[in-house]
């Protein structure tokens, strides 16, 4: 691991970073991979906010029992000694959710719905904790969950104090510019590891779960070796899409700012004349004509949106994740990787994907 990529891991966040991250726990956790040009500012908020420093919001402070351990108001995300490409976070709610941790239905934490952990929850050792921005718990015996012995995407960590669990969606393979999108692939064992494949529409909504074998083949097979390019090059190929549609460079990259911009309108630029009446009460109406038509930036979503699709994955060691696929601008996002298609490379996921 990157060593500024393991120091924002282990909580070496600066105060402004870590004030950021206070928002709730678990949106950390729903790191759609969003990327470059008119989104590039969620992009930013996904970063800091999976920045491990993280304030628990009050309903996460309560970890109940005895031989439960009480979380401090600044918990930290740790790696194991035995393994630094996995960062492991305290557990939010709706992973507590997906491991049946608490009773269905539930909708915060508390004494009544907390989940007690004990000696019987132990799996097969994990490791000790390496490196974490909270030294009291490195050197501390980490756990599998007995309740899921081959899942490394949760694990019961042991301290003087007790047990808490700790959760990881994904492994933090390399993604520098350059890098083939194989490094991901093969480091997550795809396509044998593949436990369960939805397409989703952007919103995350799914569309169907890809059963076929033979189809699950074709679209790792399109998604091996492409190289990262980077965000500034998915930019650009999104500014070059607008002209593709437009023939002109309304939407373009700015070189000096090092992303893509959007000129006004001719309409926003001249807005039409505001009106303004008296009511019968005496009141002063300003009505403004709303006939201003789409902004370039809301044309410009409806290029970048068109035939989106989420790729959900769930490997057999419980890792999820997204790969967010933008077929108008011939790109695939995978963590912070950009990779560029072919027109034909396109054409096929497509076809694989059912999009028209």
């Amino acid at each position: 691991m990157k060593e500024e990529k393991l120091l924002d891991a282990i909580g070496e966040l600066d105060e402004a970073l870590l004030q950021e991250a206070e928002a709730d726990v678990e949106k950390r956790k729903k790191r759609k991979n969003i990327a470059a040009g008119i989104l590039s500012a969620a992009v930013c908020v996904c970063i800091a906010v999976a920045g491990v420093a993280l304030t628990l919001p009050d309903n996460a402070n309560h970890d109940v029992t005895t031989n439960t351990i009480a979380m401090e108001e600044m918990a930290y995300g740790f790696t194991l000694n035995e393994n630094e490409f996995i960062v492991y976070y305290p557990i939010a709610f709706d992973e507590r959710v997906r491991y049946d941790l608490v009773p269905e239905g539930a909708v915060g934490l508390g004494p009544e719905n907390m989940y007690e952990i004990t000696e019987d929850d132990l799996g097969a050792p994990m490791g000790t904790v390496g490196d974490c921005g909270d030294a009291s718990i490195i050197g501390c015996n980490v756990y599998h969950f007995a309740s899921f012995p081959t899942y490394d995407s949760i694990c019961i960590l042991e301290t003087e104090d007790g047990y808490a669990f700790y959760t990881a969606n994904w492994i933090d393979v390399p993604d520098d510019i350059g890098t083939s999108s194989n490094m991901a692939i093969d480091t997550y064992g795809l396509p044998d590891s593949l436990e369960t494949m939805e397409i989703q529409m952007p919103d995350q909504t799914t569309l169907y779960t890809v059963t076929d074998q033979a189809t699950i083949d074709a679209i790792f097979a399109l998604l091996r070796d492409h190289e990262n390019s980077g965000l500034e090059a998915n930019e650009r190929r999104f500014a070059q899409a607008w002209y593709d549609v437009y023939g002109n460079d309304d939407v373009y990259f700015d070189e000096e700012q090092g992303c893509v911009c959007f000129r006004a309108t001719e309409a926003e630029l001249n807005p039409p004349p505001t009106q303004t009446y008296t009511d019968e009460n005496g009141t002063t109406i300003v009505v403004q004509e709303n006939s201003t038509g789409p902004s370039n930036y809301d044309l410009a979503r409806e290029i970048w949106d068109e035939g989106e699709r989420l790729i959900a994955m769930t490997t057999d060691r419980g890792f999820s994740f997204y790969i967010d696929y933008f077929p108008s601008i011939k790109t695939f996002i995978w963590a912070n990787g950009y990779y560029e298609m072919t027109d034909t490379e396109v054409a096929q996921l497509n076809e694989l994907l059912g999009i028209e």
